[in-house]
């Protein structure tokens, strides 16, 4: 399995940085580890002890040798000399620990996915992922696994059990695994999602009656259109002309409407049920597969799909900042090493999109 970004990092894959030991550190001290506290003493003790064993011999410290020493007149001279040799291996072996705390990251990543028996992505589902990467790369996410965060759930049930028992326990120090309590508050608040049934019924919902493509429609039918379409084109940088041709069906293929952002939003939505336990993978990956057919039928290139998707944003924020931001982050998107953006865009027949997408514009004042 391929180590993933540090998760609220952008770097890919995770890298051993001295900036990590920062984060160790202050995590170790929110946790107040006297674990940690007592290494170090022993480790101190332990460099003096063989030092002091090793310079005078176990049967050289007789009295007469000490009594010699204290009598010396260069006395200070050697407390120094003693002081320093053993603070500098010390000061070492702190070091050693230090270089420890910045490569934490990505053994405990490692250890993450070993304790979570994870398994890489296919090409298809990977390319899928994709389709989010610029949501996952705004804030840090996961974007080559299904959870775009670490999670308790995908833990074993020993460290499951413990959690229970101590709510603070955590076994990871470089990040936290999340709860599904806190994902299924978050859901309720901003999806209004608390069931199996509830998230289904919203993501057969994101393509049909709720998509931004159905309320993109019914602006450009709108005989006062107008005044939206000139505020679209303005915030995009796009022609009026431009925006009114989103309406407008080629041959063989769907309108492009705003399907991009649709898709995008959707896979989100998709993710967000399956982290909260509100669908298992084999269903989630049976919608995620649904919406890379909307969007490898209906755009040709990656290109195409994401200036689509800044349409879409601006269309649902009307916000010049959140286009500008999307502008950013696709931008330091591209310029990184993360996967989605090497990943083949496979531009498939228009036959294979959904019919809830193939059907929406012969049901909107659009149609012929």
């Amino acid at each position: 399995m391929t180590l993933q970004n540090a998760y609220g990092d952008k770097e890919f894959p995770v890298r051993a940085r001295w900036r990590w030991r920062k984060i160790v550190t202050a995590a170790r001290r929110q946790r107040n580890s006297r674990a940690d506290k007592a290494l170090i003493f022993v480790i101190f003790f332990s460099v003096a002890g063989v030092l002091i064993i090793a310079l005078w011999g176990v049967g050289s410290l007789t009295s007469t040798t000490f009594d010699s020493f204290m009598q010396d007149d260069n006395l200070f001279g050697k407390f120094i000399g003693v002081v320093m040799v053993i603070a500098i291996p010390t000061l070492f072996m702190s070091w050693l620990l230090s270089f420890g705390d910045a490569g934490l990251p990505r053994r405990e990543q490692r250890r993450y996915q070993r304790l979570a028996q994870a398994t890489p992505l296919t090409e298809r589902q990977g390319q899928i992922l994709a389709l989010d990467a610029v949501s996952d790369f705004d804030i840090g996410g996961w974007n080559r696994s299904l959870e775009y965060l670490p999670l308790w759930c995908a833990m074993p049930a020993p460290l499951r059990t413990k959690h229970e028992k101590n709510a603070s326990y955590q076994p990871f120090l470089s990040f936290q695994l999340t709860g599904v309590d806190s994902l299924r508050n978050h859901l309720d608040q901003a999806q209004t999602i608390v069931s199996t049934v509830d998230a289904e019924h919203r993501i057969e919902r994101a393509l049909g009656e709720d998509s931004l493509s159905l309320k993109f429609v019914d602006v450009l039918s709108n005989p006062e259109a107008a005044e939206p379409v000139q505020r679209l084109a303005s915030l995009t940088g796009n022609t009026e002309a431009a925006i009114r041709k989103l309406g407008e069906a080629p041959a063989g293929s769907p309108a492009p409407l705003l399907w991009a952002a649709d898709v995008m939003l959707t896979i989100g939505l998709v993710r967000s049920v399956y982290v909260a336990e509100y669908l298992d993978a084999e269903l989630a990956w049976k919608y995620l597969e649904q919406l890379g057919k909307v969007a490898f039928g209906t755009f040709s290139s990656s290109d195409e799909y994401w200036a689509n998707a800044r349409i879409g944003l601006a269309f649902v924020s009307n916000s010049r900042e959140a286009v500008q931001r999307f502008d950013t982050t696709y931008r330091d998107l591209k310029l990184s090493r993360w996967p989605a953006i090497l990943t083949t865009f496979p531009h498939n027949a228009a036959d294979q999109i959904p019919d809830v997408v193939r059907n929406l514009r012969a049901k909107t004042p659009l149609a012929d």
